[in-house]
Order: structure tokens, then sequence, then C-alpha cells
């Protein structure tokens, strides 16, 4: 936040420069929910059994939980402000405590009579009630800096007229970030504002080291005395210093030349009137040059003060409670990426393991093709070896085969056609069948030994890849 922005300023820039904290955070906690949602379910292991969830269920119900106070913090910090309060539109209003009935601003005065009369035409108010006055916050050289930057000014009247210091205060006072005691010349802190300086001692004691400020009004009437005007000065002085320093203890001495002013607020409120043309003449007595510079020297501390305390009260718990919640999110985060880490490893492992299974079953079955290729070309030539001499024994054994013939011989063509037919077929049979018995043993057991082997590799169980795609 820039250093040489105004301090009213400040306030407001800092409102706006939480506020998009808060927009990003809650940003990236929609990004981070949808993340976790595609993340998908649990991942399975090279046996078909869960790992673990990618995204583990606390987590994913803490970003929830980060939404919600995003959420609330929002609604609540946009409500936020330093209780007459700036309006935006060109006429006032007044607005009775928990009523949205406006009324309008000229019946201020008939309303402050209804605060302690028998008014029966206006709501009565207790001695506790807020009374809300919207004035315009103006613009050009009507504009007032104070409503124009969200400041919100409380008035107190009737302070001294009620013994209800707590409840009052409760109510109304413990989010305020400024309190300015304003007293008239002709008085100091004695008997005249006792119940005043109570009501301040209450505050002290409920609001940690309140900013006081001391304002000593009408202090135009010193004009008429004005050779002995430095000594009543440091009469009011050493009062109110004891008052803020020793009694209520809420400022040092160094700081007590910056919270204590004599100013006419009648002086500076005509001389503004004037300069702006509202007025022909304003009222000034002499000294009014240094009672207007002490009153703008009070106006730059009160500024500089409740610009400083508002963004201290108002919004070093939404900061703080920022912080909270990135670092939530970051332990968040980190769990997520232990878990997403250590289904990487294990996902990882079941890789290779499935790689140098499928390696080595590649290699099995290439080393185990061969073999196979090798036995069939070995029982290929045994078989071609085997047939073959069975076949020229038999060939030898042809006249033998041909004497076990006996079916009668007929001299006529057709029965000559007979004869040799029927010798071919028995021939064909008995060679065939003969045949058959000698190559049935050795031959068939092996190719059975072949085929057994085959189907024993398929099923062996050095073949996982294999057999889980099956």
């Amino acid at each position: 936040m820039s250093s040489g922005v105004e301090p009213l300023l400040r306030f407001s820039e800092a409102k706006k420069v939480l506020g998009d904290i808060y927009t990003d955070l809650a940003t990236y906690v929609d990004e981070l929910d949808n993340i976790y949602k595609n993340a998908g379910s649990a991942i399975l292991d090279h046996k078909g059994g869960p790992i673990e969830p990618m995204v583990p269920s606390e987590q994913a119900q803490e970003t929830c939980q980060f939404r919600e106070s995003i959420k609330t913090i929002m609604e609540t910090f946009s409500r936020d402000n330093m209780k007459v309060q700036g309006s935006s539109e060109d006429t006032g209003y007044l607005l009775l405590e928990d009523d949205p009935v406006r009324i309008p601003i000229d019946r201020l005065s008939k309303l402050g009579h209804a605060l302690s009369s028998d008014n029966s035409g206006l709501p009565a108010m207790g001695q506790d009630s807020l009374l809300r006055i919207f004035y315009p916050k103006g613009h050009g050289e009507g504009e007032n800096r104070l409503l124009q930057n969200d400041v919100v000014i409380l008035d107190s009247p009737g302070v001294d007229l009620s013994p209800e210091f707590d409840g009052w205060i409760d109510k109304h006072c413990l989010d305020a970030d400024v309190f300015v005691l304003v007293l008239n010349a002709e008085s100091t802190l004695t008997q005249a504002v006792c119940v005043e300086k109570s009501f301040f001692h209450r505050v002290a004691k409920k609001l940690s080291r309140p900013n006081v400020f001391i304002l000593n009004n009408r202090w135009d009437a010193s004009a008429a005395e004005s050779e002995h005007v430095e000594d009543v000065r440091q009469q009011h002085l050493t009062r109110f210093r004891q008052f803020l320093v020793n009694e209520l203890e809420v400022a040092s001495d160094r700081d007590v030349k910056d919270r204590i002013f004599f100013v006419s607020s009648r002086e500076v409120l005509e001389s503004r009137l004037k300069a702006r043309g509202l007025i022909k003449s304003a009222y000034q007595m002499e000294g009014h040059q240094l009672r207007a510079l002490e009153f703008e020297m009070f106006e730059r501390q009160f500024e500089k003060c409740i610009s400083k305390s508002a963004i201290r009260t108002k919004f070093q718990a939404h900061n703080r409670r920022a912080n909270e919640i990135i670092l939530k999110m970051r332990s968040n985060v980190d769990v997520v990426y232990a878990v997403v880490s250590n289904v990487k490893e294990i996902l990882e492992n079941n890789l290779q393991n499935d790689a140098k299974a499928f390696n080595d079953c590649r290699e099995n079955f290439a080393q185990f093709e061969r073999a196979y290729r090798e036995q069939m070309e070995r029982l290929r030539a045994e078989v071609h070896l085997k047939v073959s001499a069975d076949f020229s024994e038999e060939i030898m054994r042809l006249e033998a085969i041909i004497d076990r013939f006996n079916m009668p011989f007929t001299d006529t063509k057709d029965g000559i056609l007979r004869y040799k037919k029927a010798l071919a077929d028995f021939t064909d049979k008995c060679v065939s069948s003969d045949l058959e018995a000698r190559c049935t043993g050795g031959l068939m057991s092996r190719i059975w030994n072949l085929e057994n082997d085959m189907f024993r590799y398929q099923t062996c169980s050095k073949c996982p890849v294999f057999l889980r795609k099956s």
C-alpha cells in the first residue's frame, strides 16, 4: 500500500487490497477443489486391489471448510466500517435502530425532543438506542473527507445523564477506533465532567488502550483574557495530561502533544462557510489563525490515527485469518502431495515389475519357441526315417501279404478286374495297418509329450502378464 496516500484513503485502499486477497483465495480454493474432484477414485495395484484414494476424504472436506470460511469473512468484511454516516445520495435521511423506514433529515430536531418528551408523533427511544444519520458525502468543494472515506461518527449526547455506561459501551463502542472528548474552555476536568470522565474510565477498562483525543473547544473565549491565556492553557494541559497518562493510561508524555488541542469550532466552521461563499462574514477573535492551525493539526492527527486504528481493528483479524487459511491450504496440499507421491511410487514399482515380468516371459517364450521348432524338426526327421524304413520292410513282406489273399480267380475280363481291385484294396489295408501299428507307439508318445510341454508353458506362473490379459 502506497505510503504517500492520505491517511483516510489508506482505510479504503486496505479494504480493497484485503478484499482482493480474499477474492484470490476463493479462486484458489475453487481450483483446488476441482483438482481434488477430478483426481478420481482409488488406484488398483497389479493384483487388482485398491492402493488408496488419491485425495484423502479429510483433505477433500477441508477445502469445503475453506470455502465456507472465506465466504463468511467476505460477507462480514464487506460490512466493516469505521456511527453521522456517509450516504451516496444527495438527500440525507435518518434510520432508527432495527427499523428500515427512512425519516427525513429535517425531522432530526423533533426526533431529538422525542428522546426525552412525550412527543407521540415520533417513536420513543431508550437511553441506549442508536439513531443513524445518513448525510450526503458531497463532491467537489462540498466533499466531506471523513464521510467520503467510510468514516462513521458516533455522537453520545446525554452520556453524562445516564449511569448505564457498560451496556451502552458494549452495544455501540466496542468497535470504535477513536474517542473524542469535547470540553468547553470555561471548564476543566472537574466535577462538571466527572461523569464523562467515568465514562472514559469504563471505556479504558473494556478496550485495550483506546485512542482518546481531547478538544478544548471555545478557546476563542481566551481572547478576552490575553494576558493570562498561556497560564490557563498550561493549567488545562496539566489536567488533560494527568487524565490521559496517569488516570486512563492510554497515552505517553510524548503522545500527549498529538492528543490535546485548543480550538474554536465556531471560528473554523464560519471561516470555511465563508470560503465556500455560503456566508458573507465569519466570526473571528484575536488569535484565530493559531486556533485554525491547531484545528487543522487535530484533523491531520485524527485522520492518521483513525486510519491506522481502523486498519488494525477492522482488518488485522481478517489478515491473520487469511494467513491461517493459506497455511492450512499449504498443509492440506502437502498431505495430498505425500499421498500422490506414495501412489506414484507404488505405480512406478508395479510398472517396473510388470515390465520385467513381460520381458522375462517374452524371453522365455522365445527360448521355448526355438526349442519347440528344434524338437519339431527332429520329430519330422524321425517320422520320415521311421516311415521310410517301415515302408521298406512292408514292401519286402509284400509277397507274404499277397499270399494271404484268398479270393477265387475267374478267368474272364470282368472277373480279372474285380480280382485286381480286391487285391489292391487288401494290400493297401494290410500295409496301412502294419505301418500304423509300427509308428503309433514311439512317434505318438513323442508328439503327445511335445503338446503337453506347450500347454504347461502357456499356464506356467512365470507369465503373469499373459495370465492377466487372458
